[in-house]
């Protein structure tokens, strides 16, 4: 079932307190009501506006002050990053992320064509054992990555706050106590 977000509520019950229409609202944020409306809409939905002094505006057209207004989007936007949290948390699988000579790409647009970054990562076998993970790795450790040149080591993933870097021969070099992401990278067409 469909619930508001906290600013979505927070928005709507202030303009029914105000005898305000949707439109009414989009007058009083500015010139543009269009523009603003849709910038209402990214903020209630996403947590963000576009713009930085669009949250005052806001507070001002709905006589509010502008903390009140700016604690509820902070809130939103917690919980919303817990959720991301917690999902990332629960599709978490092992696996390793290749180390290379450049870390980042020789040449960005380019790595983002193919997406390069996803070359990055190593899936392992589900029924691979952990014991397992750093032969697999060098057994299937590839020369080069396209524009991140050559392998140089590898991090293993072995939960999303624990993870270990090492060198091509398997040697420990480091202990992390959280699991490094990639880089995500694409074009928009």
């Amino acid at each position: 079932m469909w619930q508001p977000t906290p600013i979505e509520a927070f928005v709507k019950t202030r303009m029914a307190e105000l005898g305000l229409s949707r439109g009414e609202l989009g007058q009083r944020l500015g010139h543009n009501t269009n523009k603003a409306l849709r910038r209402l809409d990214q903020l209630m939905h996403e947590g963000i506006s576009g713009h930085p002094d669009f949250t005052a505006h806001l507070a001002t057209a709905l006589e509010v002050p502008s903390d009140a207004l700016r604690q509820t989007i902070n809130a939103q936007n917690q919980a919303k990053a817990k959720a991301a949290k917690a999902a990332y948390r629960a599709a978490f699988k092992p696996h390793a992320i290749w180390q290379t000579e450049h870390s980042r790409p020789t040449s960005i647009s380019m790595a983002a064509w193919i997406n390069a970054p996803a070359h990055l990562h190593l899936s392992f076998p589900t029924d691979l054992a952990e014991s397992d993970y750093i032969r697999f790795c060098q057994d299937n450790a590839p020369d080069v990555i396209p524009f991140f040149g050559r392998i140089t080591g590898f991090t293993i993933n072995y939960q999303p706050d624990h993870a270990v870097v090492y060198a091509l021969d398997g040697q420990i070099l480091e202990t992390l106590d959280r699991a490094p992401r990639l880089p995500i990278a694409g074009l928009r067409l």
